[in-house]
């Protein structure tokens, strides 16, 4: 229950991040700017976790790392979900939350706080797809509000979230009886 790794320059050393009247300087401002890099990366949904983390728990590794098993524990369950929803019987949707929950890739997105931007841009993503996928069996042209603010929190949790835009035009392009390029592009 100790921070570990990029934790330290992050979390447990970011000066920033514990001073008030910092936050929205954080949310707008690059990842790494505490450790004085510039990465290019903007995560502000996973620095605003941090923030609420550091205030609940007094800045104890554990907080943090409870959250991650929350948030890791979320997406295995969307994991099942999906798979269910797909088609899949209760025991392969089982298997699959707990084959998912399980994958040492993803143990250690739990063990390593920093790991926090995987798991919360799975999440995100598996819950787009969730939506998308339910509005597609609704018969929908368009995937409603759900789907697009999932996306929005993978998104703003890891860059590495936009190639879901990919998933779903391959998805709508595959349930399409017909190629309809402009139907396509609307639930795109």
């Amino acid at each position: 229950y100790e921070f570990v790794r990029d934790d330290h320059e992050l979390i447990r050393a970011n000066p920033f991040l514990r001073r008030d009247g910092w936050l929205m300087q954080l949310l707008t401002s690059d990842f790494w700017r505490a450790s004085g890099r510039n990465s290019g990366m903007w995560r502000p949904l996973v620095v605003l976790s941090y923030w609420i983390d550091g205030r609940v728990f007094q800045w104890q590794p554990w907080g943090f790392h409870a959250v991650n098993l929350v948030l890791h524990a979320a997406t295995s369950a969307v994991v099942a979900w999906l798979t269910r929803s797909l088609g899949a019987t209760r025991f392969a949707a089982l298997l699959a939350g707990a084959w998912f929950a399980s994958m040492p890739a993803h143990v250690e997105n739990v063990a390593w706080i920093s790991g926090r931007t995987d798991v919360m841009a799975a999440l995100g993503f598996l819950l787009a797809l969730v939506f998308d996928q339910r509005a597609r069996r609704a018969g929908r042209s368009t995937p409603g509000l759900l789907a697009p603010a999932a996306l929005a929190v993978a998104l703003l949790s890891k860059e590495a979230a936009l190639p879901f835009l990919a998933v779903v035009a391959i998805a709508e392009w595959a349930h399409r009886p017909r190629f309809d390029a402009a139907a396509m592009a609307r639930a795109t």
